[in-house]
C-alpha cells in the first residue's frame, strides 16, 4: 500500500457497518494547537467531514463530525487521546442516539 492509503487508514476507515475515525492518530497529533481535518472523505458508508482541535493544555479536545451516511452505517467510533494519557473528565455530545460509541481509554 502507498503512503496515502496508510495515512487515510490512520484517520478514516470502515469496519463492517462502522465508520472509525482517528483510530491510529499518534498522541503527538493531540498536542495543544494541533488540528486534524478531513473534508469530504468518501467511504463505503458515505461521505464524512471531520475536524479535531486540541486545547489539551486547557483541558479540552473538540471534534466535529458531519456525515452523509448511507443506509448501511450503524455506528461511528471517534478516537480522542490526550497527549499526556490523561482520562477524559467530561464529554458533551450532540448526535443521533445509538450512532456514536465512546470508550474512555488511555
Amino acid at each position: 500500500m502507498g503512503a496515502f492509503t496508510w495515512f487515510r487508514l490512520m484517520l478514516v476507515r470502515e469496519s463492517g457497518d462502522e465508520l472509525v475515525l482517528a483510530s491510529a492518530a499518534p498522541r503527538a497529533w493531540f498536542a495543544p494547537t494541533k488540528v486534524i481535518e478531513i473534508k469530504e472523505a468518501g467511504t463505503l458508508l458515505g461521505r464524512v467531514d471531520f475536524r479535531r482541535e486540541s486545547e489539551s493544555d486547557r483541558g479540552a479536545i473538540r471534534a466535529r463530525v458531519n456525515l452523509q451516511g448511507r443506509p448501511g452505517l450503524r455506528k461511528v467510533s471517534l478516537f480522542l487521546r490526550h497527549p499526556e494519557q490523561k482520562r477524559m473528565q467530561r464529554v458533551q455530545l450532540m448526535a443521533i442516539p445509538g450512532l456514536i460509541s465512546m470508550r474512555n481509554t488511555r
